[in-house]
């Protein structure tokens, strides 16, 4: 049983073991990748889930600009055991990726990035394919900066179950709006960021599901086709109003008692005295 105050890693290692083990789910028997960023490059993530390749491919970055992508690969490395999370046979592979530009064949980025390739299955795993894997993480970093910035994701604290339920739900309502209305809404942005690549693009190509950023922007010309019958405020009748010779008793009228302040009050008495 997870309480509040579980340690994270520890929380996801036992939501991704349950996914596993379920028997309805399809997890447990297929190959799965676990796209995790750098905080879980660690024993106490890597312990219970347990040469050199060179691959070069070209590509496109989103701002249209041709590269070549150059990746080493290094395997069976080995992990410090620590915390008591056993790591002497629990091997993985280090990919390391380097964006290089087409025509000057020099580094894009100053840095370049490491992956960790983990798991009993990791030599089924192709280099490239771990590469490809993990860029699409790009996406989910987009969300959480748009959650932390909009939905409160990093400051919400409340002590009360029924406030975090209830936040829990709009945050699921407005990620599943954003997921949906992607391919529906079409691009809306100022003339002065049309210029942007990255509109040009979405501009150019209408099939092309629009970032988290421009359906928020976007989704609003779609809110407009919805019918607004729902929405509406409700219809009453007005009221029959007092029938003709219909008398009220009067309301009682009670005296009118003013609060003497401490300060006003007290100097009366001194001056009494």
């Amino acid at each position: 049983m997870l309480e509040v105050g579980d340690d994270g890693t520890a929380v996801v290692v036992a939501q991704i073991k349950a996914l596993m083990d379920a028997q309805d789910l399809p997890f447990g028997t297929e190959l799965c990748l676990e796209r995790a960023d750098s905080g879980f490059g660690k024993a106490s993530f890597l312990s219970p889930l347990y040469a050199i390749d060179v691959v070069r491919y070209e590509t496109t970055m989103q701002n249209q600009r041709p590269v070549i992508i150059r990746l080493h690969r290094w395997n069976d490395l080995m992990l410090r055991s620590k915390n008591g999370h056993n790591m002497k046979q629990k091997r993985f592979d280090v990919v390391r990726v380097e964006v290089l530009d087409c025509t000057t064949q020099k580094p894009v980025f100053d840095r370049p990035m490491f992956l960790a390739v983990s798991g009993k299955r990791k030599t089924e795993i192709e280099t490239k394919e771990a590469h490809l894997q993990y860029r699409e993480r790009y996406e989910v970093e987009s969300y959480y900066r748009f959650a932390k910035q909009n939905l409160l994701l990093d400051k919400l604290q409340t002590p009360d179950h029924d406030h975090l339920q209830q936040w829990l739900r709009i945050v699921q309502i407005v990620s599943w709006m954003l997921f949906t209305a992607k391919r529906e809404c079409e691009i809306l942005c100022p003339k002065w960021q049309k210029y942007l690549p990255q509109n040009q693009k979405a501009i150019a190509n209408t099939q092309q599901p629009l970032t988290i950023a421009q359906t928020r922007k976007a989704i609003k010309t779609l809110f407009r086709t919805f019918d607004k019958t729902p929405f509406l405020p409700l219809k009453c009748k007005k009221g029959k109003g007092r029938v003709k010779g219909q008398k009220f008793t009067r309301r009682t009228r009670f005296a009118v008692l003013k609060k003497i302040k401490k300060t006003s009050r007290k100097f009366k008495m001194q001056q009494n005295e």
